[in-house]
């Protein structure tokens, strides 16, 4: 008995130890546009080969990574696309299906296409902040 208090005390305290170890680091910003206007939609989607994380732009065009879900990110590099899309649904009696509407250029709504990256390094917190064209109505299809 007193053997499997040992073993399992043992592993709770390599279990904390492990846990404690992972290091994250705030990162906060702005979103906007070549024109200095804010984007005040969507978010921020910071992706490598293992993990997501998407820290939601607010009107002001602010975004952090920190929310109730996570603390930060890990150390890492990551690529950076911009989740800014809009569903439309349409009304009853146009008997339409939803359309999606984007409201930013391609390389910026994926991670295949977008060229952003940003290497997370630990230590204090980070601004990355991000200007990106607007997109003309041929790119917004």
């Amino acid at each position: 008995m007193t053997r499997k208090i040992f073993i399992c005390s043992l592993l709770l305290v390599l279990v904390c130890a492990v846990g404690c170890g992972s290091k994250t680091t705030l990162i906060t910003g702005t979103v906007n546009f070549d024109d200095g206007t804010p984007v005040n939609f969507g978010g921020v989607v910071f992706q490598n080969d293992t993990n997501t994380y998407t820290a939601q732009i607010n009107k002001d065009g602010r975004y952090q990574t920190r929310d109730e879900t996570y603390r930060g990110l890990p150390d890492g590099v990551y690529k950076v696309w911009i989740n800014g899309s809009k569903v439309v649904t349409p009304t009853k009696e146009r008997g339409q299906l939803p359309v999606t509407t984007y409201r930013l250029p391609k390389e910026y709504r994926s991670a295949s296409e977008s060229n952003l990256s940003f290497e997370v390094k630990s230590g204090k917190e980070t601004t990355y902040n991000i200007v990106i064209k607007k997109a003309t109505s041929a790119e917004s299809e």
